[in-house]
């Protein structure tokens, strides 16, 4: 399982399938190539198959948080292709399983300013 935790709150935690917290890292990361300093912390996180948001320095919060918005938005609008669909396992069952947990992940993520 993968998790990413908005804050201590057991309501402000997306849990996924590993291949599912794994991908919305990658493609993040994909879109976000020059966030260095994000893209350290999003590869750990990859390892553990955890982040934790607010455990991030806040500016580095808010970037993660907007980030992960910007991206699951735009897959599910079909503004963006996801790298799901170059992985072996990456059918059409898959990509609306993913679009499902992406839909969730909206739903845990702060609302915007």
């Amino acid at each position: 399982m993968g998790v990413i935790s908005i804050s201590n709150s057991p309501e402000k935690v997306w849990q996924v399938a590993g291949w599912a917290f794994r991908q919305i890292i990658d493609d993040v990361l994909m879109c976000y190539p020059d966030d260095l300093e994000l893209a350290k912390k999003f590869d750990i996180a990859k390892t553990y198959d955890s982040l934790s948001v607010y455990d991030l320095p806040p500016e580095m919060s808010v970037r993660a948080v907007e980030m992960l918005k910007v991206v699951a938005r735009k897959i599910l609008s079909g503004e963006l292709r996801s790298g799901l669909l170059s992985q072996p396992y990456g059918d059409s069952k898959t990509e609306t399983d993913y679009k499902k947990g992406l839909e969730s992940l909206l739903l845990i993520l702060p609302a915007d300013r």
